[in-house]
Parts: C-alpha cells; structure tokens; sequence
C-alpha cells in the first residue's frame, strides 16, 4: 500500500512539474513579458528656461528635436536648471512643413543662420511675437501659415 501511494504522489508532483513548465502564465514568462519595450507618447509641451536669451529660438529648436509633429504646442515657462513645468506662457499653431523645415538642419548653428532669411526668418519673427509680453495674454497663437506648402 505503501508503495502505491508513494507512486500516486510522485505521478502527481511529475504532471504538476509538468504543468508548471508548459503554462504560458508562469513567472519567467511575466518577467520576458515585462521587460518588452516601452513605447512613451511624446507630448506637445515646449518648456523654455526662464533665464534663456532668445525665446523664440529656443522654441524653434524644441519643435525640431520633436519626432512627431503637433499643429498646437504648449510653451511653458520654466525654473533655470529644472524640467518640470512651471507657468503656461501661451500656445502656438504651427505647420507640418515647420517641423519637417526645421528637422533636416542638424545643428543649432545652421537653425540660426536659417531664421535669419526667408520664411524661417518671417516664422521666427511670428514665435517673437507669440511669445511677446503683450501677445501671452491671449493664450493662443498661430505662426502656421509660412510652411504650409512645405
């Protein structure tokens, strides 16, 4: 009797080994399931340094850093040295072609000489005034029109 109950109970452990090995919810298929790629949603919000010399410019390279484009992005303005939003300034429309414009110049010194020409230079001229003292209180602004056919 003995021995048949010894059998019983190495049977079961076995199918249970078993079991345990084949089920797709067991632990070490939550740890490769959990360490799959994260994907973060990339936001419209542009923070600018309160201390920073040129506003404009500085939005104009935070749209060109963007990997997807928003047609409104949120400018806040922030502590020097910190990354958390602070005071919303205004929001400001721009275009597709703005992004995509502003994304082929790989460096900052080649996006300032080109926002000192042309449309860069009238769409530069817009983000100034979008960010002037007199325009932030409206809350909204648009510069979209100067790379729409971009």
């Amino acid at each position: 009797m003995k021995k048949v109950i010894f059998l019983i109970v190495l049977i079961v452990f076995i199918v249970a080994i078993i079991i345990f090995a084949f089920n797709e919810n067991s632990k070490s298929t939550l740890v490769v399931n959990s360490n799959q790629s994260i994907d973060f949603k990339e936001s419209n919000e542009i923070l600018i340094s309160e201390g920073t010399k040129d506003i404009a410019y500085d939005f104009i390279k935070s749209i060109s850093v963007k990997k997807q484009y928003f047609d409104t992005y949120d400018v806040y303005l922030t502590k020097e040295g910190k990354s958390t939003q602070s005071k919303f300034l205004t929001s400001i429309q721009t275009s597709k072609g703005a992004l995509i414009y502003f994304k082929q110049f790989s460096s900052e010194d080649k996006i300032l000489s080109e926002i000192k020409i042309g449309r860069a230079k009238q769409f530069y001229e817009c983000i100034n005034i979008c960010l002037s003292r007199e325009f932030i209180k409206t809350k909204m602004c648009s510069c979209g029109a100067y790379f729409m056919d971009y």
